[in-house]
């Protein structure tokens, strides 16, 4: 009887140690960054005719490549399966991103032939997609495939930092309770000095890239201004695909920018448009700036 009740006080233990473990794998900064309060805000506009969005992936598990650099112990504890895919976390955000584009914008989002939905190949990009859709719950198609790549998966955009594969970064050591003694510290002001220079670098090179999809958002707008009757475009990708984006669109300023501040995950460029022929710019859910057309 003793040892029963030990071994189920170890079970209770043990499951407890596991979903914690867990909890702290999904709130892990894998290389990029999640939203501070982790919700993406639908911004509320009256009288609006049409609702573009460019929207990154929700939180995700490590890629492989993070997770090649990460020690055995932190790697065990992540399901190989789940590589690169949502965390439930991430699939709850895009399925509350949903919810709030019908709770806003109803008139387009309970009328699925009002909008259309698009997403890259790559399975987070697709999950979100999915979740998303799950969230509006009234249809469950989108469209992907390697036409939409060609649009969407742009190569990616910045050059990234070089991180030591040998050694757990302070943050992971941090968050996992390791031992932090000889974890691995950047030099925070000259890594953002050569991170900065990497940018305006990659900014002037790879712009062109982005220049598909900006035609075709420039082309949609002029499109729902004429259309008489509401319209929805979602588009689902990645930080390397709003980057360009948001340069081109005039919002990054590249003398200061941090990956923290624009791309989160969940990060988005929202474009709507009212019947008053006015077109309202927002990123990750802040206003940037409105033009008005003349009819």
């Amino acid at each position: 009887m003793c040892y029963l009740l030990i071994g189920i006080i170890l079970l209770i233990l043990l499951v407890i140690i596991t979903i914690k473990n867990r909890k702290k794998i999904e709130n892990f900064d894998m290389g990029t960054y999640q939203s501070p309060n982790n919700n993406i805000l639908v911004p509320s506009i009256s009288n609006v005719k049409a609702y573009i969005a460019v929207v990154r992936h929700g939180t995700r598990f490590p890629t492989k490549k993070v997770y090649d650099k990460l020690e055995t112990k932190i790697q065990t504890q992540i399901p190989i399966e789940e590589i690169g895919n949502l965390t439930s976390r991430g699939f709850q955000e895009m399925i509350e991103y949903g919810q709030q584009l019908v709770l806003k914008y109803p008139h387009i989002f309970l009328r699925p032939e009002r909008y259309l939905a698009f997403s890259t190949s790559v399975y987070r990009a697709k999950q979100s997609a999915q979740a998303c859709l799950m969230g509006i719950g009234n249809k469950d198609d989108y469209h992907w495939g390697p036409q939409i790549d060609r649009i969407l998966k742009i190569e990616k955009f910045f050059i990234k930092e070089p991180t030591n594969p040998n050694v757990v970064s302070c943050q992971f050591a941090k968050l996992m309770g390791f031992n932090t003694d000889g974890c691995f510290k950047e030099n925070i002001s000259l890594y953002e000095q050569r991170k900065n220079n990497n940018t305006v670098r990659s900014m002037i090179e790879r712009k062109d890239k982005a220049f598909p999809l900006y035609n075709i958002l420039l082309d949609l707008i002029q499109v729902c201004i004429r259309e008489k009757n509401p319209h929805g475009y979602l588009f689902f990708a990645h930080d390397s695909t709003l980057a360009p984006l948001l340069y081109l669109f005039g919002f990054i300023d590249i003398n200061n920018y941090n990956n923290r501040d624009w791309l989160p995950f969940g990060a988005r460029l929202e474009i709507l448009i009212t019947y008053n022929y006015e077109i309202l710019y927002f990123v990750n859910g802040l206003f940037k700036k409105s033009t008005r057309i003349t009819n």
